[in-house]
């Protein structure tokens, strides 16, 4: 009988996050499909260690934290990954607050180009920026989802920004710098 109360509280418990859990998830695969299954997998082991759950955390933070192991093993278990553009279809675009035509297609090819980047960063360094710089988790957040220590996280993210900036020097225009050409013919 109190497995079974046990049980009725995680789906009670469990139910509210859904949504956040989906979006974290889809944010870290790019993916509906992906994004659906990691849920999925993420309720599965969470039930699983429901009974082991002793709240010294949050149950969104535990809850997030096994979706983002799952997410990671997803990650590198695949290796084609799924086009940022399809992200922003599932509702990941933010709110456009430039005025005219022009400067909608720049923000879109710069969203594009950004997103290609961040493509091509290996799977740890993608998700430390995904992380930090999309899901706004702060140091310590991710450090717990990653079971890592919080300097490992700050290194690793430090590397993975200048990774992506070294791949955003070919679009200095379209990302605020200058182009070293352009400044000379001014």
């Amino acid at each position: 009988m109190r497995t079974g109360n046990r049980a009725n509280q995680f789906i009670d418990a469990a139910a509210a996050y859904e949504r956040p859990l989906y979006l974290t998830c889809l944010s870290m695969l790019r993916n509906r499909d992906d994004a659906e299954d990691a849920l999925q997998e993420t309720m599965l082991k969470a039930f699983r260690a429901y009974r082991d759950f002793r709240g010294d955390a949050q149950l969104y933070s535990w809850l997030r934290k096994i979706a983002v192991n799952v997410c990671i093993d997803m990650t590198r278990k695949r290796k084609n990954v799924v086009s940022i553009d399809e992200m922003t279809e599932e509702g990941g675009e933010v709110q456009d607050t430039a005025v005219g035509p022009y400067e909608k297609l720049e923000k879109a090819e710069r969203m594009r180009i950004l997103g290609l980047a961040i493509e091509e960063l290996k799977p740890d360094a993608r998700t430390l920026i995904i992380l930090r710089d999309v899901q706004g988790l702060s140091y310590e957040e991710i450090a717990d989802a990653l079971e890592v220590p919080i300097g490992t996280v700050k290194s690793g993210l430090s590397r993975a920004r200048n990774s992506l900036q070294k791949r955003l020097t070919v679009h200095a225009e379209l990302f605020g710098k200058a182009n070293p050409d352009e400044r000379r013919k001014a």
